[in-house]
């Protein structure tokens, strides 16, 4: 795993400290550094309006992805946001695919979730809709739906719900080495592990209240990007 001015190798398994330092020796000693790695950091400047976008492409069916701006991986907002990722499109009974789905028969899949990177990302929500169905119509029920979350405190059933699987997720991180390794190394190459050792206490301390005032805090129209797919004719 790389950061810059810095190299990780992560091992994991069933192997010993000294063999993998012997081993690390072996294969790396002999390589030099040949010139300064140079750390690139470019910040974004802050959106001040709603940007859409069509874009007219070959397709039997309309498309649609919005996305919102929110901080970066080290934020402690951002297990709510996974929260509300959960809470939306996780599993058959999240409420994009009760509404979306099931109740109004408009898409046939949704994706809702968050971007942890090093910089300010994106809650990315995105939508393949149903022949016929017109992507404008599904960003209008999206929209109504995230008003709802905005508004509304969600119930302590749906709450523990999500909660568990967020708990899940991660037990399901250390089920094996290279899941293991890839988790611990995802941190380190981003320059920060404090997160992971919060990620269950925050999750625990989740409540109602702390994913309503996420919602209203980033799903901001002057904050958010529409791109519409449309079949040509």
């Amino acid at each position: 795993f790389y950061q810059p001015k810095n190299a990780f190798l992560m091992i994991t398994g069933d192997i010993d400290e000294n063999t993998a330092f012997e081993l690390g020796k072996k294969h790396f000693k002999d390589i030099k550094n040949r010139c300064e790695i140079p750390s690139v950091h470019c910040i974004e400047p802050e959106q001040n309006g709603e940007k859409s976008l069509i874009i007219h492409k070959q397709s039997d069916v309309e498309m649609i992805a919005i996305a919102y701006k929110i901080p970066p991986f080290n934020h402690p907002d951002q297990t709510a946001l996974s929260a509300i990722g959960e809470y939306l499109s996780s599993g058959k009974s999240s409420l994009f695919e009760r509404v979306l789905i099931d109740k109004l028969n408009l898409v046939n899949q949704i994706y809702a979730y968050p971007m942890d990177s090093i910089d300010e990302n994106l809650f990315i929500i995105i939508a393949i809709c149903n022949q016929g169905v017109k992507a404008k119509k599904v960003k209008k029920e999206i929209l109504q739906l995230l008003k709802k979350l905005k508004k509304n405190d969600i119930d302590s059933d749906e709450l523990t719900k999500i909660k568990n699987c967020l708990k899940s997720n991660f037990i399901y991180s250390l089920s094996s080495a290279s899941k293991l390794a890839s988790l611990y190394g995802s941190y380190i190459a981003r320059g920060d592990i404090e997160p992971l050792w919060q990620l269950s206490s925050r999750t625990n301390s989740l409540t109602a209240q702390d994913i309503k005032e996420c919602a209203n805090r980033y799903f901001n129209k002057d904050k958010s990007t529409t791109i519409i797919l449309k079949g040509t004719k």
